[in-house]
């Protein structure tokens, strides 16, 4: 369905704003109660892929399949293989995620940001290597610019964190 239904809604917007050169993509959003970098990102892979309904889409739907394959992951890692493909199984037919997974929107790039930001927590409470923590702080700033509603995602992982180690 990306390539035989044009763009809707929001998806209008960023393939408008996304052709703009960065610098006026920049200032042209200042004003905007969404964060830059989703709209940088298309602008980016826009100039790869083309900002037509396939080439923006293209994004979306590589990083869909790439929440499918974290989504495994981070069940596998939680619980069991068998999980994890349920997991990835309901996640695959979920109406939301097939309505909007493949839309030229910040929704999926969101969904990955979190997904790596939980995945990463998981490694350095399991492992306590550094580099988990300092990925776990970058993936933290990063999902922050792409929607401003990842503050509560940051909060639910500290909190996460918080009740791990009072646990030990």
């Amino acid at each position: 369905s990306a390539m035989k239904l044009s763009f809707w809604e929001d998806e209008t917007y960023t393939a408008t704003q996304s052709q703009k050169p960065v610098a006026e993509l920049l200032v042209s959003t200042h004003s905007d109660v969404h964060p830059v970098l989703p709209l940088l990102v298309a602008s980016f892979w826009g100039g790869l892929f083309g900002y037509d309904e396939m080439g923006l889409r293209s994004l979306s739907i590589l990083l869909s399949g790439l929440n499918l394959l974290l989504t495994f992951l981070l069940a596998r890692d939680l619980f069991d293989a068998s999980t994890a493909i349920l997991a990835a199984a309901i996640l695959s037919i979920s109406p939301l995620f097939i309505m909007f997974g493949h839309q030229a929107r910040y929704y999926t790039m969101m969904m990955f940001g979190t997904l790596v930001l939980v995945l990463l927590l998981r490694y350095y409470l399991r492992t306590q290597r550094t580099i988990y923590l300092v990925l776990y702080a970058i993936s933290a700033g990063l999902i922050t610019y792409i929607s401003y509603t990842a503050c509560s995602v940051i909060i639910a992982a500290n909190l996460w964190w918080l009740f791990s180690w009072i646990q030990t």
